[in-house]
């Protein structure tokens, strides 16, 4: 088994889990309509509410607080398979200090990088860095359950280790999104609905591969693959 054919079957044992898990908790795919709602909500007002420095923090801290109730909510499912109505609002509080600490750390590195000089550099090209970088580290936070002062070090251990699987499955998501994009410029009433239930795939997909790739490493999965 080569490292290819590890991914391939990385991914479809991840494709799997993900459909078992939506066929008997079928309301993942849309509840997070209620987390993206929350967060336009959030942009649309706190800039009007005249805090001046404060409204950055406040909107900081209301969006750590909306994403850790989703990622607690991926992490019922994830792990056990099941989701009760409690659980959006007990969340909103699980991950919110590891998610604002990592949005702060993220925007300190976008300013470092525009302040040392790499202004030349062109926005998109160091977004697309950064996106790189810290790809996982959502499912780092929900998933691994490190504290928040190692989080940025096990993110980057997690690409050394796993570079070729996670960013090889993951590419294949953004590829799938193509067809969706293209057929929402033809029917855009139908849209935002599919590309809802596209990323609610894609975010639990993500999070059985990380799961995979976090318990187990290539040599673990070629012996168990080599004694079936």
């Amino acid at each position: 088994m080569n490292y290819i054919t590890d991914a391939i079957q990385l991914g479809k044992t991840s494709v799997k889990e993900t459909l078992a898990l939506i066929k008997k908790v079928p309301h993942l795919l849309w509840i997070p309509i209620v987390h993206l709602s929350a967060m336009l909500l959030v942009m649309r007002f706190i800039p009007f509410m005249g805090l001046g420095m404060l409204n950055s923090l406040l909107t900081g801290l209301l969006m750590a607080g909306i994403l850790s109730s989703y990622f607690y909510l991926l992490h019922q499912g994830i792990y056990y398979k099941r989701l009760k109505w409690r659980d959006v609002t007990h969340g909103i509080k699980v991950y919110a200090l590891e998610i604002w600490i990592a949005l702060l750390v993220l925007n300190l590195v976008n300013y470092a990088i525009n302040l040392v000089g790499f202004n030349q550099i062109p926005l998109p090209i160091v977004n697309l860095m950064i996106f790189i970088l810290f790809n996982p580290l959502p499912e780092v936070i929900y998933l691994s359950e490190y504290a928040y002062n190692d989080l940025f070090f096990y993110n980057f251990a997690f690409i050394r280790r796993n570079w070729l699987p996670w960013f090889l499955l993951n590419g294949v998501l953004w590829l799938l999104l193509a067809p969706l994009l293209l057929l929402g410029s033809f029917i855009p009433a139908i849209f935002n609905i599919l590309m809802v239930v596209y990323l609610s795939f894609a975010m639990l997909f993500r999070g059985f591969l990380f799961k995979s790739l976090h318990s187990s490493n290539y040599r673990k999965r070629r012996f168990n693959q080599y004694n079936r």
